[in-house]
């Protein structure tokens, strides 16, 4: 298992606790943090990255959403967004 801190701007239904709970549903344990608009989500060890990607980028709204992804265990950063000319590709933040 690996944690992450999941940052949401313009999930699904702009409903943060709505967003966890479909994480929760999908495999994925998932918590709010007292910070607005943020996750902390424990990946399975059954599932890889790129299905985790998925599952972060399929709450994102279409056209404006983005997510700005943590992991504990490497301490890398990543952010998704939907707007711009990298539409649903995560860019590791350096």
């Amino acid at each position: 298992m690996v944690v992450y801190i999941v940052e949401l701007n313009r999930c699904r239904g702009d409903n943060v606790r709505l967003a966890a709970l479909r994480f929760t549903r999908r495999g994925i344990k998932a918590s709010v943090i007292p910070h607005k608009t943020t996750l902390r989500l424990e990946r399975p060890d059954g599932m890889t990255w790129q299905a985790f990607k998925a599952e972060v980028r399929r709450e994102l709204q279409p056209r404006r959403g983005s997510a700005l992804v943590h992991s504990h265990k490497t301490a890398k950063s990543y952010v998704c967004s939907n707007s711009g000319n990298r539409i649903g590709r995560f860019e590791r933040v350096r």
